[in-house]
């Protein structure tokens, strides 16, 4: 409730009068500042004309200050499809650490997921604001005429972060070796296994009938798998590999196929209605993961240390400062690489080419199944430009002079 110019008057005449280190109860005068119902003041702070003057300017100022604090930031749910919060997410650490997402009036909680697919019906349902998919899993849904409502907002990572490795001794070569055997995947229904049946699509593998894919989950119990021979291929991200060979895990890559060197890996994805009504809070989610992008990219170390700092359980255990340090930007490093848009064909954060699109869809062998215009409707760049919106220059300097509170 704003003061009254009666009640401004009242302070004026009771200085007037002079009371003398008398406390009044602003209660008593029938004013009351936001939620805080008594306030105690002695009259000796209105015992000058400027006093006086400073305290009518705070009496006409709080309702605004008030107003100000008492605003809470929006909370984006974000459904990760990662099985666990590892450096992979530093840049969105940073976002919070720095104010990123603050200064755009929201805030992100994230909740890993253990696979791409289990987020859109939480995304679709509204139960959660943001998740993560791979471009097969749209495209194929549009395949099948089936559309979810949802549409991909930020191309984040855009080289493959899926990889295909074997035993040491294993005698498949490359990927067109693998029909008829068993390939593990995180979860059936995780984006790896989206874009396996993507690559072995355009090699013309059936992957609903060449192959078998089995859910091995993450990096102990899926390389578990493949040493024993219970599967023969593993297709697992980047970050979990990395995190194997920390640790003394040995794979051989397969080669990457023409797929692979066409690919993106999806991205980010809202509600198509949600994006219509709620741009300026998808515009700060985005604009937050550019700006965590570029502090990363500077320093890398920074982002490790504020990364343990917002989610402490994610610090390895069992070892010294430095080698969980060694550990976590070898496991960042794997994916960062991905995220730099400046050999793309659109070098902005979180572009999508149409072209890119169109020569997935071609290789997946889907053209005559997934047109053009059905393309356009998987994805948009219209916050491409607010994302990119900050001064990269002053990102930089504060990774560069980043001290950890």
């Amino acid at each position: 409730m704003e003061p009254k110019a009666s009640t401004v008057i009242l302070w004026t005449r009771l200085w007037w009068k002079g009371f003398e280190d008398r406390v009044m109860r602003t209660e008593d005068l029938g004013l009351k500042l936001g939620t805080r119902k008594e306030t105690i003041v002695k009259t000796h702070l209105l015992s000058n004309r400027s006093g006086l003057i400073v305290w009518v300017l705070l009496l006409l100022a709080a309702p605004a200050m008030m107003g100000q604090d008492a605003k809470s930031l929006t909370i984006l749910r974000w459904a990760l499809g990662a099985p666990q919060i590892d450096p992979l997410l530093a840049q969105t650490s940073v976002a919070k650490e720095m104010g990123y997402f603050a200064e755009g009036g929201i805030d992100v909680e994230v909740t890993p997921l253990g696979g791409g697919g289990r987020s859109v019906p939480l995304v679709a349902s509204g139960r959660s604001e943001i998740g993560y998919i791979g471009a097969e899993t749209l495209i194929l849904n549009a395949s099948r005429g089936r559309d979810p409502g949802i549409i991909l907002i930020f191309n984040q990572n855009r080289d493959p972060m899926f990889l295909w490795v074997v035993n040491p001794d294993s005698s498949i070569k490359n990927i067109q070796d693998v029909k008829g055997e068993t390939i593990g995947t995180l979860s059936l229904a995780a984006a790896g296994t989206s874009y396996a049946k993507g690559v072995l699509m355009s090699l013309g593998i059936d992957p609903e009938n060449d192959v078998e894919f089995v859910a091995v989950g993450t990096g102990p119990s899926s390389t578990a798998l493949l040493q024993r021979g219970q599967i023969a291929v593993l297709v697992q991200s980047d970050t979990i590999l990395a995190a194997m060979e920390q640790v003394g895990a040995e794979y051989r890559y397969l080669p990457e196929t023409e797929y692979a060197e066409s690919y993106f890996q999806g991205g980010l994805f809202v509600r198509r209605d949600y994006l219509k009504t709620n741009r300026t809070e998808v515009c700060a989610f985005v604009r937050g993961i550019a700006k965590g992008v570029e502090f990363t990219f500077e320093n890398p170390e920074a982002a490790i240390r504020i990364h343990w700092k917002i989610y402490p359980e994610s610090k390895p255990k069992g070892m010294s400062e430095a080698e969980a340090l060694k550990f976590s930007l070898a496991v960042l490093r794997s994916r960062m690489y991905k995220w730099d848009p400046s050999d793309e064909l659109v070098k902005k954060h979180g572009a999508y080419s149409h072209e890119e699109w169109m020569k997935i869809v071609e290789l997946m062998g889907l053209g005559d199944q997934v047109t053009d215009q059905m393309v356009h409707s998987l994805y948009t760049n219209e916050v491409v430009d607010c994302a990119n919106d900050f001064d990269l220059q002053e990102v930089r300097e504060q990774a560069r002079n980043y001290r950890l509170k």
